[in-house]
């Protein structure tokens, strides 16, 4: 069962038992899952964290949400579509300062607890850091809500006054931090309660997520960012074209 005085999210920690069910063979494929009220009654937590579990499940490609019908477990072997592209850094922090609107709400913590996994992938010891919050606006709607996390070292390199124009990403590279890899993640999903209240979507209504992580030249993580938008607000392109190989001499 879960445990409500671990610093593991009750959420991560009921997803992980079901996870490990669901691979265990306990719960086949295509086997329905039991109500979220069931379960949050079985776990003894709120409908809204089992919801959160399950939508964990979901974006791993373990559970499937079908309207009217309740959620089902896929089959553990199928995962969802995934393609990779690479880019040019440049590109990222250019794209960055272009994309810059209003700040409705701007907030920065030092010396904050860390998720988790969040204090592991930033290789942050103490499980403390740099939050960034911001709720940005465009045409006098909600556009997108970043949460930025950094290990302090980087954390206070930023200042309030400038984050209400300009984003993480170009405060860090005008410090001379060197930002040579980052790695993009995006994903359409159903909004959580609180990141849907910030959009007004909608509970549950669709969002995309993105999570970013920057890394130095030598690997170190400088900035892990998870960042939320309404269906429509934010696209992305990307141009193919044929690049001959050089001919060897």
């Amino acid at each position: 069962m879960v445990s409500h005085s671990s610093p593991i999210p009750l959420y991560h920690q009921i997803a992980s038992i079901l996870r490990q069910q669901i691979l265990d063979g306990v719960y086949p494929p295509e086997h329905q899952l039991a109500p979220e009220n069931d379960l949050a009654k079985q776990f003894g937590v709120s409908r809204a964290t089992v919801r959160q579990a399950v939508l964990e499940l979901a974006d791993a490609g373990l559970l499937a949400r079908r309207h009217g019908r309740g959620t089902f477990v896929l089959d553990a072997a199928r995962k969802p579509l995934r393609y990779r592209f690479h880019g040019d850094m440049h590109d990222l922090l250019t794209a960055a300062a272009a994309n810059a609107h209003t700040v409705r709400e701007m907030s920065l913590h030092h010396r904050r607890e860390l998720p988790p996994t969040v204090a592991r992938d930033l290789h942050v010891a103490d499980g403390r850091g740099t939050i960034v919050e911001r709720l940005m606006d465009a045409a006098d709607a909600p556009f997108a809500y970043h949460r930025n996390y950094l290990p302090d070292a980087y954390g206070r390199l930023l200042s309030r006054r400038r984050l209400k124009s300009v984003g993480v990403l170009h405060l860090l590279n005008e410090s001379g931090v060197p930002l040579v890899r980052a790695r993009q993640t995006i994903l359409a999903r159903a909004a959580e309660p609180d990141i849907a209240d910030r959009l007004d979507v909608g509970h549950g209504g669709v969002v995309l997520y993105t999570e970013r992580v920057v890394r130095t030249e030598d690997g170190t993580p400088v900035e892990l960012a998870h960042s939320w938008y309404p269906a429509g607000s934010y696209g992305y392109t990307v141009d193919f074209d044929t690049i001959p190989h050089a001919e060897t001499p």
